[in-house]
């Protein structure tokens, strides 16, 4: 029984990963009518892999998580119906059936398979290449790129499948220095400086911890939670002061991409709350500033989800840093955490379900009492190493 949740979560998430990049691509704009991989769908997923979950092993804490996190997900269904908070804590309850390194091999194999597709249909021109597209979804920023939406969204997933090959893979550091370099100048090429910092940033974490070094691993998590709190308020202080008529502001503007004064419109129109604004603006409205983008994870969070997404963010980063598990486990977790906090001060891609396992790999690392499931050389092989202590 052990082996048959296992292998059907395995199977079960790949799909979630499959899914979640499809509907970031240009796919629903030309053959929803076949099959529309949209919010519903994802959340449909998720659901599936929490009844499966279920049959894995449990404990008090995994049960007291999944309450936690079952209750918030009923408020904020009951406030939100549908919304890209209800897939995040889906996904730290899925998380508590897993353990860390099945989720990273199942997330990197199962995203390289979705990316390469969706770049070979654009390939095959049965996806766009490239070109304007903002007829077909009214959003200023739809340009797309080898398939996907928009270059940065190619850009991130990029990002994110570099860091975690350094985990999955065991090649010489002379090799991944020279992956870094490549992938650090397609990121800049693709017009994407956050995805060059991320790469950079993760490898930097990898290679200091290389040896299994359980205090870098510890200031390296200690940062990242502290990071939460620090840019909530920065975010929110030049949300609150920023001035069109003030040079230094100005300055300040430009070297966000004019983030803040879109960010002191979302905050002059939503104003912080416990559990977030239920009147949001449409992003689609002709005059909108920033033409509807709303970049800054950690003040988006906050205004439109509450201080409670905020704090349920910074708790889980903070149990992860205290917890006494694996440190092995730890590390994976240093290597994608503290690049995926570093740039939600001005993104959000890293924070959202379908960009990164960010939530499963923090609540398998935290609650999971499963088995470990490993993937062999070849992908698609299934087998059982031995019961995680």
């Amino acid at each position: 029984m052990r082996k048959l949740d296992q292998k059907l979560l395995q199977i079960g998430y790949m799909l979630f990963v499959f899914v979640s990049v499809m509907s970031l691509s240009s796919w629903n704009l030309y053959f929803a009518k076949i099959i529309n991989f949209n919010t519903t769908m994802i959340i449909f997923v998720l659901a599936s892999l929490v009844l499966v979950s279920v049959i894995s092993d449990w404990t008090i804490t995994r049960i007291a998580a999944v309450i936690v996190f079952s209750g918030l997900l009923l408020v904020y269904f009951q406030l939100y119906r549908s919304s890209y908070i209800l897939p995040v804590l889906l996904s730290l309850i899925v998380g508590t059936g897993f353990h860390v390194k099945t989720v990273l091999k199942c997330d990197f194999y199962s995203r390289l398979v979705s990316v390469i597709l969706v770049v070979v249909l654009s390939l095959f021109s049965i996806l766009p290449k490239s070109g304007y597209g903002a007829d077909l979804t009214d959003f200023h920023f739809t340009i797309f790129c080898y398939g996907f939406t928009y270059a940065n969204i190619l850009a991130f997933e990029i990002a994110v499948l570099f860091v975690e090959s350094l985990l999955v893979f065991k090649s010489k550091m002379g090799y991944q220095f020279l992956l870094v370099i490549i992938v650090t100048i397609v990121e800049i090429q693709l017009g994407y400086e956050t995805g060059a910092v991320f790469c950079i940033v993760g490898y930097f974490v990898y290679y200091t911890t290389r040896q299994s070094s359980t205090k870098m691993t510890k200031i390296y998590l200690t940062a990242a939670t502290l990071f939460v709190p620090i840019f909530t308020f920065i975010s929110v202080y030049i949300a609150k002061m920023y001035s069109s008529t003030d040079t230094l502001w100005n300055s300040i503007n430009d070297l966000l991409s004019g983030r803040a004064e879109i960010w002191q419109y979302y905050y002059q129109a939503m104003p912080i709350k416990p559990w977030g604004n239920l009147q949001t603006i449409n992003q689609k409205t002709m005059g909108v500033v920033g033409f509807g983008a709303f970049d800054g994870a950690f003040i988006q969070f906050l205004l439109t989800f509450g201080v409670i997404s905020i704090l349920l963010l910074f708790f889980l980063l903070f149990l992860v840093t205290i917890s006494k598990r694996e440190i092995k486990n730890k590390r994976i977790l240093a290597v994608l955490i503290l690049p995926i906090v570093l740039s939600g001060f001005t993104e959000t891609n890293g924070f959202l379900v379908t960009f990164s396992p960010f939530y499963m790999l923090i609540s398998a690392n935290l609650f999971s009492v499963a088995q470990e499931v490993s993937l062999e050389s070849t992908p698609g092989t299934l087998t059982v190493s031995e019961e995680v202590k």
